[in-house]
C-alpha cells in the first residue's frame, strides 16, 4: 500500500509550528482485478491452473496471479490479479471480461468491490416526486385537467382540432392548412391521427403534433389500421389492379412495410371490397376471404394458411373474442350457412342453416357477447317477404340462437354498444315515416321450456329517421333522419323509454358521438351534399351548443379513447362517491361561468 503524506498551511517561511497534515492512504485496489468463476480443480492441478490464468492475464500487462484455495489445496472458484498501473487492471477488465477458462470469467475490480461493500444497506422510504407531463408523450392530450374531448374538423384546405366546451364555443388547439389532400382518420385508439397525401400517408401524435412516421403509397384511397393499433393497411383504390402493391401491410411501432398484396386475384361475388383485410381483437391475426377459402395470418412472422369453406361469401372477426363468423349463401339444394369458428384453429363451434334467404349482413355487438345475422326471407316467387334477425349469444354455453321477424321494409339496424339493447328501424307499408323498435337480449325466461329469448321494449312510431346511432354508454341514442328527411335528430333515452328531445340540423349528412357520450356532431358534408354545409354540436339530451357554417366542409372525427385501465373496484369506489364527484364538477362549472360572464362583462364595457 502506499502513503502520501501532503503538507498544509505551508508559508514563505516553512511550515507553521502548528502544522496540519492531510494524510491519504492507497490501497492500490484499483490495480487489482477480482476474478471470478475459474474452475475448481484439486491441489495437484493448481500448478496448471495458475499457468493458464497467468498466462492469459499477462498478455494485457505484468501482473501476479493469486488463486483461493481451500485446506486441502483445491481451488475455490476465483483469485486475484495485482497490475502494476490502474490502467493495466482497467484494461484487463474490458478486454479479458467473459473469455472462456472452464467457465466465462466474470471481473471485477477491486475497487469496485470496496464501493459495493460500502453500499448503505439500511431501508430508506423512497420519495415520492411531483408528476410532471411530459412533453410529447402519445397520451398527453388524455391529461387535459378538464377531462374534455378533442374533434378534428376539415373545411376546404384548412384542418382544426378543437378540445369540446360546455359553456361556451370550442377551443381551437391547432390549425394546418393543407394537412391532407383528402380526408383525416384516427387510430382506434386515438394514439395516431393520419393524413393522406400524393405520394402516401402520414401519422401524427401528440399535443404538439409531431410527425410520427411517412409511410410511402401513392393515391391511397383507403386506409385501416387494426384494433390494437399495430398495424395500418393502405390500399390505393383500385380493385381491379394485379400490380403487387395495391394493398400494403405496414409495422406502426417498427415504421417499415411488412408486404404487399394484390386485390384484383379471384374474389367471391357479393364480397365487400373494403376493408379486404379484417383483424382479430388482438392484433394476432389478419384475414382474407378467396374463392371457397378463408387465408388466415399471423402477425408473429406473416404466414398463411388457406381454410376451405365451400362458398364463404362474406366474414367478420368477433370484436372481442378469437371468434370468426362467415355467411355461405344458398347453392343448389345446399342451403344457406352461418358459421362460426374457433380462431387459430379454425374448428365449427356453431352452425346455422337459412333458407331461402338474400341480403345477409353480419353485425357483432361491440361487446363481443352477441351476434346478428340479418336475411331477407323470399317467398316462392323470390320476391322479400320478410326480413329476419338470427340472434346468437355468444357469450352463452353452447351459444343458442333466436330469431326476430319483421314484416316491415327494415332501413337500420343498430347494437347498443358495450350493452345488451338492439334498435331496428323499420317502415309500415302506410304511412311515410318509419318506426323504430327497440329490443333488449338480458336473459328473460320464456313461459314454455324455459329458453332465453329477447324482449321487447317500445316502438317510437312515425317520425322521419332511416338511422340510429348509439351513445357509446348510458343507454343515449340518436334516431336521425339525414339527407333526404332533412337533417331531422330525435334524441332517445332507452333507459326510460322516453324522448327528450327533437331537433333539426338542416340537410345533416353524418352524425358522430363523441367517445364519452356526453356530445353528438352532426354535420353536412360536401362530399354528399353541396349546400348548407357546416358543423354542430349538440349534448347528449339534444341541447345545441355551438354551429358553425362553413363552405366546402368535409368532416368531422371525434378523437377516440383508448380502453379505461380502471379495475372494477375503483369504479365502484367512484360509483360510491358519485354525488362528491358531482358536487366538485358543478362547483367548478358554476366558477368557469362566472369567469365567463365577467370576462365578457368587462369586453362589453371596454367597447
Amino acid at each position: 500500500s502506499l502513503c502520501t503524506i501532503v503538507p498544509v498551511n505551508m508559508n514563505n517561511n516553512g511550515y507553521d509550528k502548528d502544522v496540519k497534515l492531510d494524510i491519504s492512504i492507497d490501497y492500490g485496489h484499483n490495480r487489482v482485478v477480482v476474478v471470478d468463476n475459474l474452475p475448481k480443480a484439486p491441489s495437484e492441478k493448481h500448478d496448471i491452473m495458475h499457468n493458464k490464468v497467468s498466462q492469459l492475464f499477462a498478455s494485457v500487462g505484468p501482473s501476479s496471479v493469486s488463486i483461493a484455495r481451500n485446506d486441502d489445496g483445491s481451488t475455490k472458484g476465483f483469485g486475484f490479479v495485482e497490475y502494476d498501473t490502474p490502467a493495466h487492471a482497467a484494461a484487463a477488465v474490458e478486454k479479458l471480461q467473459g473469455v472462456k477458462l472452464g467457465g466465462n470469467l466474470e471481473l471485477t475490480l477491486l475497487s469496485e468491490m470496496d464501493r459495493i461493500m460500502d453500499l448503505d444497506t439500511s431501508f430508506k422510504t423512497p420519495t415520492m416526486e411531483e408528476f410532471k407531463d411530459k412533453t410529447g408523450s402519445f397520451s398527453d392530450w388524455l391529461m387535459d385537467e378538464r377531462a374534455r374531448e378533442m374533434f378534428i374538423v376539415r373545411h376546404t384546405d384548412t384542418s382544426e382540432v378543437f378540445w369540446s366546451e360546455t359553456y361556451t364555443r370550442p377551443e381551437k388547439q391547432h390549425e394546418i392548412k393543407r394537412w391532407t389532400e383528402s380526408y383525416h382518420m384516427w387510430s382506434p385508439q386515438g394514439t395516431y391521427l393520419s393524413s393522406v397525401h400524393k405520394n402516401g400517408v402520414a401519422l401524427w401524435s401528440t399535443l404538439a403534433w409531431k410527425n410520427y412516421c411517412r409511410l410511402p403509397h401513392p393515391k391511397v384511397a383507403a386506409m385501416d389500421f387494426s384494433p390494437q393499433e399495430n398495424f395500418l393497411v393502405t390500399f390505393n383504390g383500385d380493385s381491379k389492379q394485379q400490380a403487387d402493391n395495391a394493398l400494403v401491410l405496414w409495422n406502426i411501432k417498427e415504421k417499415k412495410m411488412i408486404r404487399t398484396f394484390k386485390t384484383g386475384g379471384p374474389v367471391p361475388e357479393g364480397t365487400p371490397q373494403w376493408p379486404i383485410l379484417q383483424w382479430s381483437h388482438d392484433d394476432k391475426y389478419f384475414a382474407r376471404v378467396g374463392v371457397d377459402c378463408l387465408h388466415l395470418f399471423n402477425t408473429t412472422d406473416y404466414t398463411s394458411k388457406a381454410h376451405r369453406f365451400n362458398g364463404i361469401q362474406s366474414f367478420s372477426f368477433c370484436p372481442k373474442k378469437s371468434i370468426i363468423a362467415f355467411y355461405s349463401p344458398e347453392v343448389g339444394e345446399v342451403p344457406a350457412k352461418v358459421t362460426l369458428l374457433s380462431v387459430p384453429d379454425m374448428q365449427i363451434i356453431r352452425q346455422q342453416n337459412l333458407f331461402s334467404v338474400s341480403d345477409v349482413v353480419l353485425e357483432w355487438n361491440p361487446s363481443g357477447e352477441y351476434l346478428s345475422v340479418k336475411a331477407d326471407k323470399l317467398n316462392k316467387r323470390g320476391k322479400r317477404s320478410e326480413t329476419a334477425f338470427v340472434l346468437f349469444r355468444v357469450g352463452d354455453r353452447n351459444i343458442p340462437m333466436e330469431t326476430l321477424d319483421i314484416k316491415d321494409e327494415v332501413i337500420a339496424f343498430g347494437w347498443e354498444p358495450n350493452g345488451h339493447r338492439f334498435a331496428v328501424v323499420h317502415k309500415p307499408e302506410a304511412g311515410p315515416y318509419a318506426d323504430t323498435s327497440f329490443y333488449t337480449m338480458r336473459p328473460v325466461n320464456q313461459a314454455k321450456g324455459g329458453e332465453l329469448t329477447y324482449k321487447f321494449l317500445t316502438t317510437v312510431k312515425h317520425k322521419p329517421v332511416n338511422h340510429v346511432y348509439w351513445a357509446p354508454a348510458n343507454g343515449f341514442c340518436v334516431l336521425a333522419g339525414l339527407k333526404t328527411l332533412n337533417g331531422k335528430l330525435h334524441f332517445f333515452n332507452a333507459n326510460e323509454c322516453e324522448m327528450m328531445l327533437e331537433t333539426e340540423h338542416f340537410m345533416c349528412t353524418d352524425v358522430q358521438w363523441d367517445p364519452s357520450g356526453r356530445f353528438v356532431g352532426a354535420y353536412v358534408s360536401s362530399w354528399k351534399q353541396t349546400m348548407e354545409n357546416g358543423f354542430a354540436i349538440f349534448t347528449f339530451s339534444g341541447r345545441q351548443l355551438y354551429k358553425q357554417d362553413s363552405e366546402k366542409f368535409f368532416q368531422l372525427a371525434w378523437r377516440p379513447r383508448p380502453t379505461s385501465r380502471v379495475t372494477k373496484e375503483e369504479e365502484k369506489a367512484i360509483r360510491r362517491n358519485f354525488q362528491d364527484y358531482q358536487n366538485k364538477f358543478e362547483n367548478e362549472d358554476k366558477a368557469r361561468i362566472a369567469m365567463l360572464s365577467s370576462t365578457l362583462l368587462r369586453k362589453r364595457k371596454e367597447m
